[in-house]
């Protein structure tokens, strides 16, 4: 190689500057890495506060024992639609009475129900019995809507019967004031007075309510001409309080109440 043709060196870089690019020109400086800023999201919506439910505050019920609340299968009235597989009969939730029979000293009283309509019907238009029972005989739907269990469990209608046969009826049921007590009614066919049925019926219903229910109070409310009715109810065991003569358009009536703490 000849001395002409040989490339002079370059000489080096002088302090300060930069190094020159392969293809004759400056080094770029390193881009800097950029931070992206984003967005912020927007806060997420509250909650929808949730719909109360209707038992979400209701007291805690205390756990019972099956013995607490099984009762013998022959003192309960079943309900037809559920045990009856074979029943042809449309029945309805008002033909499902759990309450049990009362015994008594030679009577029972027995829950009624709607297909016990006639029976109702025969007692509720017999004038001996509505005399002592409203005054006057009670129209289809009266009988249907009051005395044949469609207000249980405020109010427990049975028939009195001796011997298998229907002689009268009674009921019990919650206080008005929503207190812990109640009251009762009776009537008896007139050919069933004056024989102790009466007696036995009251007996019944109030050792059912001292163990059965714990009510404090019991009361009965006869009309003050009712003399005959007064009579009875202090015979058979309740004390007079008062003379109630300012109760709507109520006639007075005596206030009596049985001695639940003896």
């Amino acid at each position: 190689m000849s001395a002409r043709s040989a490339t002079p060196a370059r000489p080096p870089p002088r302090a300060g500057r930069r190094p020159a690019s392969p293809r004759g020109g400056r080094t770029r400086p390193a881009a800097r890495a950029t931070r992206t800023r984003r967005r912020p999201s927007p806060a997420p919506d509250p909650p929808a506060p949730r719909r109360a439910l209707p038992w979400a505050n209701a007291p805690a019920r205390p756990r019972q024992l099956l013995s607490q609340t099984w009762r013998p299968p022959d003192k309960i009235r079943t309900c037809v639609r559920i045990l009856s597989r074979g029943c042809d009969r449309d029945v309805g939730q008002s033909d499902c009475v759990t309450h049990p029979v009362i015994e008594g000293d030679d009577v029972r009283l027995r829950p009624t129900t709607p297909t016990d309509f006639a029976i109702a019907a025969r007692l509720f238009r017999d004038p001996g019995f509505y005399d002592r029972w409203g005054g006057s005989p009670k129209t289809d739907e009266e009988i249907a809507e009051k005395y044949l269990g469609a207000r249980s469990p405020l109010v427990e209608c049975f028939f009195v019967e001796v011997d298998g046969e229907v002689v009268g009826f009674t009921q019990y049921h919650d206080a008005d004031d929503g207190g812990e007590g109640g009251g009762m009614d009776l009537v008896l066919l007139p050919s069933s007075r004056g024989r102790g049925i009466g007696t036995a019926v009251v007996h019944a219903v109030v050792r059912f309510i001292r163990e059965e229910k714990g009510w404090r109070r019991f009361t009965v409310d006869p009309d003050v001409d009712n003399e005959r009715g007064v009579n009875f109810w202090k015979k058979v065991g309740f004390v007079s309080q008062r003379v109630v003569e300012d109760d709507g358009d109520r006639v007075p009536y005596w206030l009596l109440s049985w001695p639940m703490a003896e």
